[in-house]
């Protein structure tokens, strides 16, 4: 696995949409690959250990996941950020996804071939009411999936 394989099967799975969409800090696209288990933590360049997130380092989900302003705890129970020693393929994430539109998150394990597979929610975590809704309208094609 390479680095612009790994962010093109991410993108393939988002449809070019934000997959956290934290309420009053998404905006909405995808612009970045968020790396779940840190790069500095050893975390791969692999679609299980990778997130499609608006945003960059300082702003946007991807700026919120970066610095967590006292978050780390809620963002780890989601499993948006891994801590070192945890396996990717086996720590389910909290996401939006297009492909299961419910207007909701689903707790999903994640694969290095760009799928899912569905997951039970993380002990204290309950449906979705503090996100932002599903986008209703298809992403442009320069998002979209190559």
């Amino acid at each position: 696995m390479n680095e612009t394989t790994a962010r093109r099967l991410v993108r393939q799975r988002s449809g070019g949409w934000c997959e956290v969409r934290l309420r009053g800090v998404c905006l909405g696209r995808a612009m970045s690959f968020h790396h779940r288990l840190r790069r500095s933590q050893g975390g791969p360049w692999t679609p299980s250990n990778g997130l499609d997130v608006c945003g960059d380092g300082t702003r946007g989900c991807h700026g919120a996941l970066t610095n967590t302003n006292g978050r780390y705890d809620e963002y780890r129970r989601l499993g948006l950020i891994l801590r070192s020693g945890d396996d990717p393929h086996t720590v389910p994430a909290v996401i939006h996804s297009p492909q299961y539109d419910l207007g909701e998150r689903v707790a999903l394990l994640l694969d290095d071939e760009g799928c899912v597979a569905w997951a039970p929610f993380p002990d204290g975590v309950e449906g979705d009411p503090f996100t932002l809704p599903t986008a209703s309208r298809e992403p442009d094609r320069e998002w979209g999936a190559a």
